[in-house]
């Protein structure tokens, strides 16, 4: 089930999700972290990652091996929206603090990435592209910065992975691996 950060929380916290797949980073480590202790949960990590852009391939800037936050000041930025209650830590998306001219706000990954194909907006994230999954009218550029984003899976702490979940989780841990840049 695709859903919002608190959706994926929540789901899991109610036992509607098995496990949640979520990422932190510098900006969202702290305020989660707190927030998954406070309710029960755990989160573990899988595979950290280094930001990538994501353009169309006939974006101005799809000839940069490494592009920087001011290569993308002149470019409308694309995120999710995460609900009228949501701070800004449950972004999907590295960088949301900082301010921005034009912020398009989607609701799914499939209007993202059409956005994406027909447009020079850009979005930032792990920079997998999977060609069965992603789509195709979309390119990834790793971005210039320190900052990190790590892959894991989200548990309740007192429950055990059935068998079914296991089998996810390995399958996506080596997909992970797979499809890194």
């Amino acid at each position: 089930r695709e859903g919002r950060t608190l959706e994926i929380i929540d789901d899991v916290c109610e036992r509607k999700s098995e496990l949640g797949v979520l990422f932190l980073s510098a900006s969202n480590r702290r305020p989660l972290t707190r927030l998954f202790a406070s309710r029960g949960l755990d989160f573990r990590a899988i595979k950290q990652v280094e930001p990538h852009v994501f353009i169309r391939p006939e974006h101005p800037l799809s000839g940069h091996q490494r592009l920087s936050p001011r290569h993308l000041q002149d470019y409308p930025y694309i995120c999710y929206e995460q609900g009228e209650v949501s701070p800004v830590f449950f972004s999907e998306e590295l960088m949301v603090e900082r301010c921005r001219p034009r912020v398009v706000h989607v609701s799914d990954r499939a209007t993202m990435e059409n956005v994406i194909a027909q447009t020079v907006a850009y979005t930032i994230g792990t920079g997998y592209i999977i060609p069965t999954f992603t789509g195709v009218g979309m390119s990834s550029i790793p971005l210039d910065t320190d900052e990190q984003m790590e892959i894991g899976i989200l548990t309740l702490r007192e429950a055990g992975l059935s068998p079914l979940a296991s089998d996810f989780v390995k399958v996506l841990t080596d997909s992970l691996y797979r499809w890194s840049k």
